[in-house]
């Protein structure tokens, strides 16, 4: 009997889109103009929980007036566990205050964030049990008895119990959390004009697919 589990590569990926430029502009006045920005921490968690595949096989008992042989199949049970890292990626975003005096100046910020991509990739797991020819052979040579008046007959009685194989496969969960990015910003004073891009995470995940054959030879 052959059970081969495929477990197709599990690909998260995760893009933060760059937040582009910010333009201030104070008109002839002496200012100070703070700008506080505050990028929480965003945390991707990726929980795998243990496969396990148990397979089970009955003993197998032929028994006869003659011989008794008992034949046993051992059929070991491996657990696959998968292990996923859980990488946090913290975003820093320094405050700066700009002071001005009596001028009209630009103030620009660029903030870029790069692309952050998590790649999981799980290899095949294969299980190969195997299960060898079970040949039982009982030769019951002829058995005559002559006299005047009786023949007697010679009765074979077998029994072959059940195999039984029993596989059990608990549930594989992608469990993926994504905290909420979040920027602040509060500009103190006069005339602004700000503009502000919209950061969009977008997240993407590629669907797992649990392949399970079983063949019984």
């Amino acid at each position: 009997m052959t059970v081969e589990t495929t477990v197709t590569t599990v690909t998260l990926e995760t893009t933060v889109t760059t937040m582009t430029e910010t333009t201030v502009t104070l008109e002839t006045t002496v200012t100070t103009v703070t700008l506080e920005t505050t990028v929480t921490t965003m945390t991707l968690e990726t929980t795998l929980t243990t496969m396990t595949l148990e397979t089970t096989v009955t003993a197998v008992t032929v028994e006869t007036k003659t011989t008794v042989t008992t034949v046993t199949l051992e059929t070991t049970v491996t657990t696959v566990t998968l292990e996923t890292t859980v990488t946090t990626v913290t975003l820093e975003t320094t405050v700066t205050t700009v002071t001005l005096e009596t001028t009209v100046t630009t103030v620009t910020l660029e903030t870029t964030v790069t692309t952050v991509t998590l790649e999981t990739t799980v290899t095949t797991m294969t299980l190969e049990i195997t299960l060898t020819t079970m040949t039982l052979e009982t030769t019951v040579t002829a058995v005559t008895v002559e006299t005047k008046t009786t023949v007697t007959t010679v009765t074979l009685e077998t029994t072959v119990t059940t195999v039984t194989l029993e596989t059990t496969v608990t549930t594989v969960t992608l469990e993926t959390t994504v905290t909420t990015v979040t920027l602040e910003t509060t500009v103190t004073t006069v005339t602004l004009e700000t503009t502000v891009t919209t950061v969009t995470p977008e997240t993407t995940v590629t669907t797992m697919t649990l392949e399970t054959t079983v063949t019984i030879q």
